[in-house]
């Protein structure tokens, strides 16, 4: 059987501090176990065959086996050497927990227990535990202060289909993938390393795998996880690197012959969360929510998703990620946009909003909104202008303020007066005043009041008239002042009264 050792050596010193970049094996991580291998397909013993220290392992560099060499712990044994394929099973053992690994981190020094395949020649391992001492007990202590809780992940919309919601997370595109024929493959026997070279580009290039890289494999329409023990030479392979570290493999694809596209593809970082019933939707603007529902989640947008749990990709809020309210005074209007004048940092801008056949118009009215239109966007008014989530933020509602100042309070004398229209002299220039079903019309004679009527209204009257603020300035109510008619101030002379007989007699002499 071949063996790599001897060029495995040289290709570790050409990466160099690579190992460093690699992440660690993570507890609990495991690679499915592989079929049973073909002709050898007895499940391990209970019991170990062997146990002993790694004192050499190998990598075939044209199949997928390998050899693990291991030197009993019985006195003046000899070293027995056993092969390992995609069948074998690696896995850790402290004497408490048992969790899986690969072939990748096995190395020299380790303890190990070889589990046999039954019947084997040459031996063959079915299982291969690492030996770790067992864990101190620990001491129970205080519960964290602050437990863990899922984080939210935030990102671009990419797709929403049949509830479940994929996201681009920023600023994270990894570098392009690699592909090339792979000439030369090599383990580590000291570490959880190994390394494929491949050429690609016309140039050779060193990779370094650990047993986090993920290996796949697409047979037919089905992508198959495989291990280390899988990439021979003279295979095509797309290799995808890490995030900052452009020789430490994350994943690798081997392409089966005839096979145009890799299995794996990812140009950038993409992220699934499934929806349910109970999961909560809004919009976040400036920190104001306002609740919505699935449907208001489109490509394009950005939001934020919080899991129902840690590593969970069940959404239990989904929050979409609006621009803040533009406040502004209008400039100008047309069919596409609206331009408004605002503050931004103590500075006057101009600011183009997008709009189309989708945004809607509200005329707010002493707090009272009612619909409006894009006819009532006037320069000059103020306005509040709603951007959507999606680039280019095109406006979703406009909210115009129609501003009601104090009302016109004022006397005069009548000029004209028509139905419509009430014309007074004010002491200065003419001023009319519109009038409609809903002004008041009241007479005042002397001190008395009564209702009345607009034609009661006479060239010559004194008023007093109440309008709104904002022309046209209509009357809301008018106070006719009408003259009473004069009555007579002469008192009727006196007359003395005819003497009686009485009196008569008494002036008699």
């Amino acid at each position: 059987m071949p063996r790599a050792r001897k060029p495995v050596r040289i290709l570790l010193l050409e990466v160099g501090v690579l190992s460093l970049l690699c992440v660690a094996p993570i507890q609990g991580q495991t690679q499915p176990p592989g079929p049973a291998v073909k002709g050898k397909g007895t499940p391990p013993p209970a019991a170990p065959n062997l146990v002993g220290v790694i004192v050499d392992l190998t990598k075939a560099e044209t199949n997928n086996v390998g050899t693990v060499t291991v030197q009993p712990n019985a006195k003046n044994a000899k070293p027995v050497t056993f092969d390992v394929t995609e069948a074998t099973r690696f896995e850790y053992f402290n004497q408490v927990n048992v969790w899986g690994t690969n072939f990748l981190a096995e190395h020299r020094g380790e303890k190990v227990a070889v589990f046999t395949v039954a019947g084997s020649k040459p031996l063959a391992a079915a299982k291969v535990q690492i030996l770790l001492p067992k864990p101190k007990p620990r001491n129970p202590g205080p519960p964290p202060a602050q437990p863990l809780k899922p984080i939210w992940a935030r990102g671009t919309v990419v797709d929403v289909t049949a509830g479940v919601i994929t996201i681009k997370l920023p600023n994270y595109t990894p570098p392009p993938p690699v592909r090339g024929t792979v000439t030369d493959v090599g383990v580590n026997e000291d570490t959880d390393q190994g390394v494929i070279t491949v050429q690609a580009n016309g140039k050779l290039q060193t990779f370094v795998v650990d047993p986090t890289t993920e290996f796949q494999k697409l047979i037919g329409k089905t992508r198959k996880r495989i291990s280390f023990l899988s990439i021979d030479q003279g295979e095509t392979v797309e290799i995808f690197t890490r995030y900052g570290a452009p020789q430490a493999v994350t994943k690798v694809d081997v392409l089966v012959k005839g096979a145009g596209e890799a299995a794996i593809v990812y140009k950038d970082h993409f992220v699934k969360f499934v929806t349910k019933p109970g999961t909560k939707f809004d919009i976040d603007r400036a920190g104001k929510f306002t609740p919505v529902s699935l449907s208001t989640i489109v490509k394009g947008e950005s939001v934020a998703i919080l899991p129902d749990a840690l590593r969970s990709h069940i959404a239990a809020e989904v929050r979409i990620m609006a621009p803040p309210i533009i406040h502004g005074i209008v400039e100008s209007t047309s069919a596409t946009a609206i331009i408004v004048k605002l503050k931004e940092k103590g500075q006057d801008v101009t600011k183009s909003v997008a709009i189309n056949g989708a945004t809607t118009y509200e005329v707010m009215t002493d707090k009272m909104p009612k619909p409006g239109g894009l006819a009532d966007v006037k320069p000059g008014k103020d306005v509040d202008i709603w951007p959507g989530a999606v680039p280019p933020n095109v406006a979703e509602k406009v909210v115009i303020f129609h501003h009601v100042g104090k009302p016109l309070s004022l006397d005069g004398v009548v000029v004209t007066a028509t139905a419509n229209l009430l014309t007074v002299m004010t002491g200065g220039p003419q001023k009319s005043f519109p009038l409609n079903a809903a002004t008041k019309f009241e007479a005042l004679e002397g001190t008395k009041r009564r209702p009345a009527k607009a034609t009661e209204l006479k060239a010559g009257q004194k008023v007093h008239i109440v309008a709104a603020a904002e022309a046209p300035n209509a009357a809301q109510s008018v106070e006719i002042h009408i003259v009473a008619p004069k009555t007579s101030t002469k008192t009727p002379k006196e007359t003395a009264p005819k003497p009686t007989n009485d009196a008569k007699k008494a002036k008699s002499p």
